[in-house]
């Protein structure tokens, strides 16, 4: 737990209101390598018996169009009505808006259930990984993707001294990553982990400090400034890391947990 909002229902739904801060915290991993297609990772791995499938957070609607395109019957749910509707417009699949701790489905509805890089956002995880195994039908397969503890690591310290401090900033995956493991499988049982490690190299400050711009409702309560005088400070901190060394190096760890309902 933190003291921050990074659960709070109200500053996700201004955080997601619509895709742009996805996007821009998104477009940095351009610069990374290797680079990974999540969206082919993951749904390679829904089973193609799998008639009904969930996609808890659906976000911009990117996973619900390609199990789409692969025949499944896909349904998404957000917690925000603009990316629920956004994602409808994406992947042509039936959406709604509903919260990932209460499920609006009966028992055992899907055949596979995914929660993308969203568990973290929950005030108690347990409770949205009890709902994906419940929602799902017996000897279905749960996918869980989010980060490790580590993820972007030298980003949030950088914030952390651009907010005057000599620690990083709290992660906005702070309350569920890939150091989880124990707890996904109280749940679920035995699960296997897919670990993707890349690093994020820039040689320019814009990405950084877009994705910085894109997170204000999880940052913003973490610094003891106005926050645009904050994201002046960290533009020229970055610019000045990058004048000095020649780039910024950032990794990444992300993984996607396999289980069986």
């Amino acid at each position: 737990m933190t003291d921050f909002p990074l659960t709070e229902r109200a500053a996700l739904q201004r955080q997601y209101a619509d895709g742009r801060s996805l996007d821009a915290r998104s477009s940095i991993y351009a610069w990374q390598e290797p680079q990974f297609d999540l969206v082919d990772l993951v749904v390679e791995r829904v089973p193609t018996t799998a008639d009904r499938v969930l996609d808890v957070g659906c976000g911009r609607g990117n996973y619900l169009a390609a199990l789409a395109a692969r025949g499944h019957l896909a349904t998404g749910i957000d917690l925000s009505p603009g990316l629920a509707r956004a994602s409808a417009e994406v992947s042509r699949a039936g959406t709604g808006v509903a919260d990932a701790s209460v499920l609006p489905f009966a028992d055992g509805t899907f055949d596979a259930a995914l929660a993308m890089h969203m568990l973290y956002h929950l005030p108690e995880p347990a409770t949205g990984l009890r709902e994906l195994r419940r929602v799902t039908r017996v000897g279905g397969t749960v996918l869980i993707l989010t980060n490790g503890r580590g993820h972007l690591a030298e980003h949030r310290r950088l914030l952390g001294e651009a907010a005057g401090f000599d620690r990083a900033l709290v992660s906005t995956d702070a309350q569920f990553a890939v150091e989880d493991r124990p707890l996904v499988e109280a749940i679920f049982g035995p699960v296997e982990l897919v670990e993707l490690h890349g690093l994020i190299t820039l040689d320019r400050p814009e990405p950084i400090v877009r994705y910085a711009a894109s997170a204000e409702e999880f940052y913003g309560p973490q610094v003891p400034m106005p926050w645009p005088e904050f994201l002046d400070e960290f533009a020229a901190r970055a610019a000045e890391r990058i004048a000095r060394d020649g780039t910024i190096q950032v990794h990444t760890h992300s993984g996607l947990f396999i289980a069986t309902a």
